[in-house]
């Protein structure tokens, strides 16, 4: 699927908004439709330069809200056994990459 997103191709650059294709969501993801993020401390030490995974390009904007609108196999459940359902409202954060610490 297309999309836009604001990308830094290289420390201390611009960011770009383009068009960026993207994976549907694989086993125990969601695809969540960002309607709003902001820039926060973490992306700008990130763009900087000084963080040390180094990747670039990066997609910016990991503390974002929106709807959750698809999910991949392996949907997860809460405590009392009930999947995430399609269409509720999120808040990501930081912490919700877990272990992986992808943040683009």
């Amino acid at each position: 699927m297309k999309t836009k997103a604001a990308v830094a191709y290289a420390a201390g650059k611009q960011l770009e908004v383009v068009t960026v294709d993207l994976d549907g969501p694989k086993a125990g993801e969601v695809l969540i439709e960002i309607r709003a993020s902001g820039a926060c401390h973490t992306d700008k030490f990130t763009r900087s330069g000084a963080a040390p995974e180094g990747l670039f390009p990066v997609i910016f904007g990991h503390a974002g809200r929106g709807v959750r609108r698809c999910a991949g196999p392996q949907r997860r459940s809460d405590a009392q056994g009930r999947v995430d359902p399609l269409g509720d409202h999120l808040l990501r954060t930081l912490r919700a990459f877990g272990a992986r610490g992808a943040l683009h």
